[in-house]
């Protein structure tokens, strides 16, 4: 241990002792000096005294120190235990956004030596960072986000009419929705409506509770924002594509991880303007969200501004990362993951601990990423849902989405359920129509168990090179098209012709080498060499 001296701070506002030393890399916190709405829970950390005892640590929090008049935002370890006597140990990662420290003779300490690299929430400290586009506008003010969108031609509606409170909320789910929004009171998302303050409500958004199937059936509170969403304008035009984003990542080295910002849209605090149209009733209390909603329809343009100004503060994190709405995508080889924790700390938003893809399974976009010998594998990321008792056009349309996604491939499986999806709307005139043919039935149960048997969906995560083959074919009922980079398959597509076609069979194969050639450019792929069976082509 490094001891330097014991000094007085202030945590989250509070008062506490704190041991400056030099020779711990993180900060361990009593955990008293927070509510338990902003704990996150882990027990996969431990804490080894001074004496050699070993005490299991309950989580980490983000808090707000202050010290010499300098303020500085730090993820910190939670205990249940007093450190040697004191309310924390203030490690190397605080010191350094406190801007260093000094030690007199007599054991004074003094903080705020240097502020290169400093995290400081002081507004002098930070740079100010504004954004203005056509939908939205935000600014980073040195200490958090303030957004606000643009409402259609200029001018916000009077009110809005819906009147729903809440829509029906399942019985098993209950307790952990009314949790969820009972945290964002505590962590005052949600406040009191004071029409004294903000003038009478102008809109009302339903809540309702969403079941998140791939994330242990968490429970999700949701605003139902259709109606404010006809009002407010939006660009989509540089909204990023699930699927190009995917290529990109594939190709970000051989040492990649993910960091995630939870709760990313609650992190970014709306114009006061703004918040008596985002009022809600919950207990029979009208509340205001002080927050960006999730549902509202230019809140991923705003989350993807907000995430690429930040990354644009820092060259190095610029070329080592890639964002997806709140996914960040890190390039270890160029730049670590704790730095781009912090650097994100640094301009106001939270981030969890981060992942090497590769350990134990991880989440990338919807897929699970592992490590099989020397190599990342990728695999499906959702569970597909049992064929129910009725089947109509709506569930096949559903189970075939679940199936094919945008998973990049999926051999046999991908025209199949085109073909299903084609019988479905032959068969039914609505989407909630039956499908009473049991030749469809028997056939869709043959695919369930042969993909239960042998996953077409999976293949190597790491796309490198510039060379690339480009396999190609066409039959009368579709068209086809295979990418390869050195021996890994790395896309492929499937289109059905029309049952009525007339375009002969060599128009065809000409459209299957069109088709492919703008997957390789997809790919960015530089020299290419295309197989086909069609001589004429």
């Amino acid at each position: 241990m490094s001891a330097l001296s014991v000094i007085r701070l202030k945590v989250n506002g509070m008062v506490a002792t704190a041991l400056v030393d030099t020779g711990c890399s993180k900060t361990i916190l009593n955990k008293k000096f927070l509510p338990k709405s902003k704990c996150r829970y882990s027990n996969s950390q431990k804490v080894v005294t001074f004496e050699g005892e070993v005490h299991q640590c309950t989580g980490s929090a983000v808090v707000i120190l202050e010290v010499d008049g300098i303020k500085a935002r730090d993820e910190v370890i939670l205990v249940d235990f007093q450190p040697f006597g004191v309310d924390m140990m203030l490690g190397m990662s605080s010191i350094k956004l406190l801007g260093g420290v000094s030690i007199s003779p007599l054991g004074k300490a003094k903080f705020g030596l240097s502020y290169c690299g400093a995290s400081a929430l002081n507004k002098d400290k930070v740079k100010k960072i504004e954004i203005k586009k056509k939908d939205h506008e935000a600014v980073f003010n040195g200490v958090g986000w303030r957004v606000k969108w643009k409402w259609r031609d200029g001018e916000s509606p009077d009110r809005l009419r819906n009147k729903v409170a809440q829509y029906g909320i399942p019985q098993h789910a209950t307790a952990d929705y009314e949790n969820e929004l009972q945290e964002w009171i505590d962590r005052k998302w949600l406040l009191e409506y004071d029409e004294k303050e903000l003038g009478p409500p102008k809109g009302q958004i339903p809540l309702m509770a969403v079941i998140q199937r791939n994330k242990d059936h968490k429970i999700r509170p949701v605003l139902d924002w259709r109606e404010a969403n006809y009002f407010i304008e939006t660009y989509t035009r540089d909204a990023d594509v699930c699927v190009e984003k995917l290529r990109e990542w594939r190709r970000m080295g051989n040492k990649p991880a993910i960091i995630d910002l939870p709760k990313a849209y609650l992190q970014l605090k709306t114009d006061k303007s703004l918040w008596p149209f985002q009022t809600v009733v919950f207990r029979n209390k009208r509340y205001y969200l002080t927050r960006l909603g999730f549902g509202l329809n230019v809140a991923p343009m705003i989350m993807k501004s907000v995430v690429s100004a930040v990354i644009d503060q820092d060259e190095l994190v610029k070329s080592g990362t890639s964002a997806y709405v709140d996914d960040i995508f890190v390039d270890e080889s160029v730049v670590s993951r704790d730095y781009v924790k912090r650097h994100f700390l640094k301009y106001g938003l939270e981030s969890k601990e981060g992942e090497q893809i590769g350990n134990d399974g991880v989440r990338v976009l919807g897929f699970c990423v592992r490590k099989v010998g020397n190599k990342l594998m990728w695999s499906r990321g959702n569970r597909v849902d049992a064929m129910s008792q009725k089947l109509t056009r709506r569930v096949v349309f559903s189970i075939c989405g679940q199936m094919v996604g945008h998973l990049p491939v999926c051999g046999w499986l991908r025209v199949i359920c085109s073909l299903f999806k084609r019988k479905a709307v032959s068969l039914t005139k609505g989407w909630d129509d039956e499908i009473c043919d049991e030749n469809v039935k028997w056939v869709l149960k043959e695919v369930f168990a042969e993909v239960e048997r042998c996953e077409p969906a999976c293949g190597d995560w790491a796309v490198c090179g510039d060379e690339g083959k480009v396999w190609v074919d066409a039959s009368s009922l579709a068209i086809g098209a295979l990418i390869q980079v050195g021996e890994t398959t790395v896309e492929d597509a499937t289109w059905l012709r029309k049952e009525t076609s007339d375009i002969h069979i060599n128009m065809a194969e000409l459209d299957a080498v069109i088709r492919g050639m703008n997957m390789a450019l997809m790919w960015k792929l530089k020299k290419v060499t295309v197989f086909t069976d069609s001589v004429t082509v």
